[in-house]
C-alpha cells in the first residue's frame, strides 16, 4: 500500500462510503453463510461491517502492522490472521 492509499483507506470518508454504498451494493442478493473469510482487510472498513453480518468471520492480512491493529480493534469479534 502506498501513502495515498493508506490515507484514503484510513479516512472516515472512505469508511462511510464502504458502509453506505459499496458493501451494500456488493452484497445485494448475496448470502454470506455462517463462515466468511475476508482477504486483505487493510484498515478494516469492510471487516467491521462484515462482522455484523455473519456469525463467524476470519480476516487474512499480509501486513503485520495492519494485522496487529485489526487484532486490537476487532479481535473479540473477528479472527485476524497474519499471512
Amino acid at each position: 500500500m502506498n501513502l495515498l492509499h493508506r490515507k484514503l483507506c484510513a479516512s472516515q470518508k472512505w469508511t462511510a462510503a464502504v458502509e453506505k454504498k459499496f458493501l451494500p451494493w456488493a452484497l445485494t442478493e448475496v448470502s454470506l453463510g455462517n463462515n466468511v473469510l475476508e482477504l486483505g482487510p487493510g484498515f478494516g472498513a469492510t471487516t467491521r461491517m462484515l462482522a455484523n453480518l455473519t456469525p463467524s468471520l476470519a480476516a487474512l492480512e499480509m501486513d503485520g502492522k495492519s494485522a496487529r491493529l485489526l487484532e486490537r480493534r476487532l479481535g473479540s469479534r473477528v479472527r485476524i490472521l497474519h499471512g
